[in-house]
């Protein structure tokens, strides 16, 4: 009986076990798995650009203020 769904659960259960013990990904990792499954490619130009925004306003808060405004 290959189809035997009892030694198909033991057998998950083991995976589920056996995973549960290895050292988790990061957060980038976990973010680029994401993108890569569910090909999700479109929102890396979106999240590119809101982190050059948050830099910028990061940079807005410092002394590099005169030389942000000198670029723009």
């Amino acid at each position: 009986m290959a189809d035997d769904p009892l030694k198909q659960a033991a057998g998950t259960a083991g995976d589920f076990e056996r995973r549960a013990g290895e050292p988790q990904a990061g957060l980038l990792a976990e973010f680029v798995m994401f993108l890569r499954y569910n090909k999700k490619w479109w929102l890396v130009p979106i999240l590119l650009v809101l982190a050059l925004l948050g830099a910028l306003v990061f940079l807005s808060s410092t002394t590099a203020l005169p030389w942000i405004y000198t670029v723009f």
